[in-house]
């Protein structure tokens, strides 16, 4: 993801608490892109592509232009190159072909903190939300059914056909079809055999998520730390961490992905201390994406804020995290996911005493907890 002030201009009327100057007399300022986007029937008037586009933060028509010629020419080239026979003898499925072509004439490197498909398709940088998008969004164009199904931090493709339901991993550059989704709590316990001294931190990173799925294969998706478990506690830990990783899962359309850029732009914003353009983000993915995507996504969304969050505690300090937190608390759609975000809240309030047990750091998690005393009797533990 990339932070950076545009796209999402003039939506902050849209937001309750947020206040905007209107002169008597004076003509309104014209609507924003993403404010006709969001509206009842503005994804139908741009259409899937520049939905995406407009997502990623296009903010003015001119340069809503320019970013589709770019992308029409890519896709153009990429569904041409499809179009031609496929090489004797291949095995290939023409989703495994446009998976390859893709690799060969867009996707050039991952790299994990991207949110804008512009980027992708200027410069070949990738990851997986901004892979997934474009494929789906070629698929269209070539008459292929696809859309994305996600989990916590990560998004594959989902094809639909008469093999069922098969997954295609856009990091992996030689990833073939797997027609189940391997999940990893038998790769954990295969783990904790070959090393039932170690302490493992169970962490599917989405690089190595693909070999996962393909082979079983996933030593480098395991870290493992110093401190000593029971084996029973670290394979308890391992289906915890299955169950989580299956219970966070959903299929998305391309209006959904659309809606999921809105939501990582909104974290960029935020956490670049740029609140207004992250809340009119925010508002827009509410707007764009459906009631049920916006529930069958929370574990995905929230996994994503989670590790920003940490990042932004780590570097600037945990009453910056919490702050930022606090923006999307104000703006949580439902009681389940204001209860997730306590949760969060939660956490990162123990981060900080953790880190740094003290009487100013006491009287600062006071401050952070005041009103939520459950919040500052867990900090008590650590000593405050």
């Amino acid at each position: 993801m990339t932070a950076g002030v545009d796209g999402c201009d003039h939506l902050a009327r849209m937001i309750p608490g947020v206040l905007t100057l209107v002169l008597i007399g004076a003509a309104p300022p014209p609507a924003s892109l993403a404010q006709r986007l969001v509206v009842p029937g503005g994804y139908e008037t741009f259409g899937a592509e520049r939905a995406v586009l407009i997502a990623s933060g296009v903010e003015t028509q001119a340069q809503l232009d320019t970013a589709w010629k770019e992308l029409d020419a890519r896709l153009s080239t990429v569904v041409a190159a499809l179009q031609e026979p496929a090489a004797a003898g291949s095995s290939l499925t023409p989703e495994e072909r446009l998976h390859r072509l893709m690799h060969v004439m867009v996707l050039e490197k991952f790299q994990g903190d991207l949110g804008d498909v512009r980027v992708t398709v200027r410069t070949g940088k990738y990851n997986c939300l901004t892979a997934t998008t474009l494929y789906v969004l070629a698929a269209r164009r070539a008459g292929l059914a696809a859309s994305a199904y996600g989990m916590r931090r990560h998004v594959v493709v989902l094809i639909f056909g008469a093999e069922g339901a098969r997954y295609l991993e856009m990091t992996d550059p030689n990833a073939r079809l797997v027609n189940r989704f391997l999940y990893p709590e038998g790769r954990y316990r295969q783990a904790l055999r070959e090393s039932p001294e170690s302490a493992v931190q169970f962490r599917v990173r989405g690089a190595r998520l693909s070999k996962l799925m393909a082979t079983g294969e996933d030593a480098d998706a395991v870290e493992v730390t110093a401190a000593p478990k029971t084996q029973q506690e670290l394979e308890a830990r391992a289906r915890a961490e299955a169950a989580l990783l299956r219970d966070s899962t959903f299929d998305a359309d391309e209006r959904g992905l659309a809606a999921l850029l809105f939501w990582n732009r909104s974290i960029d914003f935020l956490v670049g201390q740029h609140p207004r353009e992250g809340l009119e983000c925010l508002t827009a993915m509410g707007r764009l994406g459906s009631a049920a995507l916006l529930v069958k996504t929370r574990a995905f969304r929230l996994g994503v804020l989670d590790e920003e969050l940490q990042d932004l505690g780590r570097q600037k300090g945990w009453p910056t995290a919490v702050e930022v937190l606090d923006h999307f608390r104000a703006e949580a759609r439902d009681d389940a996911e204001r209860t997730a975000l306590v949760d969060l809240r939660v956490a990162l309030v123990e981060e900080f005493a953790a880190a740094s047990a003290g009487a100013k750091t006491c009287k600062a998690i006071e401050a952070l907890t005041r009103g939520q005393p459950g919040d500052y009797a867990r900090a008590l533990a650590w000593g405050c």
